[in-house]
């Protein structure tokens, strides 16, 4: 374990770059010949250079200013480190000496304390949020929050012990300590100084996904020989929550898939998912879809993924994950949720606003496809014999079944409300010879 001493300042600037840097001071003008701290660009820049500078080093990693050099065994570790040690004298990267830490079995690294075990949260940073005081102030709170965030990927129940504190964080809310925070604050210290251990990914073996979507976020976490690797959780934004039942669950997988790209991009990996209508949507024909399934469908298009089925009360990860204080959306998650129009079925429907109007008010009246709207948000039952009777007709094709914009849709066309069936066949009809009419012409 290496590191840099006054990393920044082994980027220099070229000219232009360093007048921008220009400041005043009591005794003149100065300006910076080398990468300065604080700039919003210079984390950035550094990594690139770093990055640059082990791209041929073996079996070694860096991050920001921290190198650490790996190896399964005591001459892969120390090749590496000559290796690197070479590389920084020819390219005049400086290390900081009293920082250097050789053929150690663990070590801290990026706020993580590597062991032979696994992965475990800095001992540090545990034993000083166990002897932290509530905070005073909504800033202190954020800060803390921020903390309990970055450690969130080593317990899956932090994101649901930090939900009474993050209602004081709202807009509008008057920041009040009372028993719940106190409770809730009390629970997340118990967590962090009891952090489970994540298991390292490891490319040979075989990874399984298990994914799951509520009403309120989308859940997911990354196994290899039943041991949880990484875990992953987002909120759901307001457009989605209109998706039906097997939209989300659909999206949940899609999210999963995006979210843990880099352990599984060019590999097989198996995808668990709970809700079994899925399976068979995998295995048709991408066309014969929704136009919001098909978006969905053609995003993971370019994973090679087993979907399988689990049973919800085996798929326990992921559903607490998606159900319980799902982490806020980042900006690359908005992102990637703009990417599926909300109204596509309806933008594209050939019929004046007024006949949509129409279709809409006689969906929502009509009992039978009332039903089936609430049912088609809410999830189908598991077995036909659970089926609402009036909906029997629907359970061959549930898989089929859409909503969007108060309109249901069987794939891409529209189901027409009982209560207007004759119009639209007197329409269709319209100016179409029967028999009679065809004799006497």
């Amino acid at each position: 374990m290496l590191d840099a001493a006054s990393g920044f300042w082994h980027v220099s600037l070229d000219h232009e770059s360093s007048v921008l840097t220009t400041f005043n001071t009591p005794w003149g003008k100065y300006r910076w010949l080398h990468l300065p701290f604080g700039l919003k660009i210079s984390g950035d820049v550094f990594q690139e250079r770093l990055d640059r500078v082990l791209r041929n080093v073996p079996k070694v990693t860096g991050n920001a200013d921290d190198v650490l050099c790996h190896g399964k065994t005591v001459i892969q570790h120390d090749i590496a480190v000559i290796t690197l040690l070479e590389t920084a004298r020819a390219t005049h990267l400086v290390f900081n000496p009293q920082t250097f830490v050789f053929r150690s079995r663990d070590c801290k690294f990026f706020g993580g304390h590597l062991t032979p075990e696994g992965y475990r949260a800095d001992p540090k940073k545990i034993d000083a949020v166990s002897k932290m005081k509530p905070p005073q102030s909504l800033q202190d709170l954020q800060s803390y929050l921020g903390l309990v965030n970055y450690l969130s990927r080593s317990s899956p129940r932090l994101a649901e012990a930090t939900a009474p504190l993050r209602e004081l964080c709202k807009k509008q809310t008057v920041f009040v300590w009372e028993s719940s925070q106190q409770q809730a604050f009390d629970t997340i210290k118990e967590l962090i100084t009891n952090t489970p251990v994540l298991a390292y990914f490891d490319k040979t073996k075989s990874s399984v996904i298990q994914s799951d979507a509520s009403r309120k976020g989308l859940g997911a976490v990354l196994l290899q020989d039943g041991k949880p690797v990484i875990y992953a959780s987002r909120s759901i934004t307001e457009a989605e929550k209109n998706y039906s039942n097997i939209e989300r669950e659909l999206l949940s997988v899609v999210f999963a898939l995006e979210r843990l790209h880099h352990y599984v991009y060019g590999y097989t990996v198996i995808v668990q998912t709970d809700h079994l209508p899925l399976v068979s949507i995998w295995k048709k024909s991408i066309a014969a879809n929704s136009t919001r399934l098909q978006r969905l469908l053609l995003r993971l298009s370019q994973y090679d993924i087993d979907l399988q089925y689990l049973r919800g009360k085996d798929n326990v990860i992921a559903d607490a994950l998606s159900r319980v204080s799902p982490l806020p959306l980042t900006a690359e998650d908005k992102e990637d949720s703009e990417f599926i129009p909300v109204h596509m079925l309806t933008a594209e429907f050939p019929a004046d606003a007024k006949s949509i109007a129409d279709f809409r008010k006689a969906t929502a009246e009509d009992l039978v496809s009332s039903l089936l709207m609430k049912t088609v948000m809410d999830g189908w039952q598991d077995s036909r014999k659970d089926c609402h009777p009036l909906l029997l007709d629907y359970w061959n094709y549930r898989d089929e079944v859409s909503a969007e914009n108060g309109l249901l849709f069987k794939g891409c066309r529209l189901i027409v409300p009982a209560n207007l069936r004759n119009q639209v066949l007197h329409i269709v009809h319209k100016g179409h010879f029967g028999i009679e009419d065809a004799a006497k012409s």
